[in-house]
């Protein structure tokens, strides 16, 4: 059995550098969980189902703040996953961002591999997007700036998974 995916992802913000704007993300710290430490984060979607694969769980291992979120491989199919988005179809903003911004720790495990992507969209017409990838083991915290290519158009939402 495969054990560590990633440990303790942190995303903090979508990031305007050209105006010096930051847009925030719903619940980005993932400091609140109502369903407690196996349901999902408030605002996300995970991949969970609950009694059988429960690999999105919260944890204390953090960079900042009370909590963070761990995903564990387990020997179902399906990878660990989590969306923004209570339903996992992302969340409006009004601004085009730059960049995103996060934190993360990874485990390598088997040929494991660590991935965030982001999409921006305009009238469900992807507009931009962004991608991050490694398969290399990330002992302490680091952050990544993930810039984001694509039309100039203004979209109205923003998927990160």
């Amino acid at each position: 059995m495969k054990t560590l995916m990633y440990v303790a992802v942190a995303l903090i913000s979508l990031n305007l550098r050209a105006m010096a704007q930051v847009i925030p993300i719903p619940n980005g710290d993932f400091e609140s969980w109502p369903l407690g430490d196996t349901g999902a984060p408030a605002g996300w979607s995970v991949s969970n189902i609950i009694g059988f694969d429960t690999s999105i769980t919260k944890t204390q291992d953090v960079h900042s703040g009370s909590w963070a979120v761990r995903g564990t491989v387990t020997q179902t199919a399906w990878p660990p996953t989590l969306s923004a988005g209570a339903d996992g179809n992302g969340f409006a903003i009004s601004a085009r961002p730059a960049e995103l911004h996060f934190w993360y720790k990874y485990t390598s495990v088997g040929g494991d591999f660590f991935s965030v992507s982001a999409r921006l969209k305009k009238g469900g017409v992807e507009v931009g997007s962004g991608t991050s990838n490694t398969a290399a083991t990330q002992s302490v915290y680091k952050e990544v700036i993930m810039t984001f290519t694509g039309t100039s158009d203004l979209p109205d939402t923003a998927l990160i998974r």
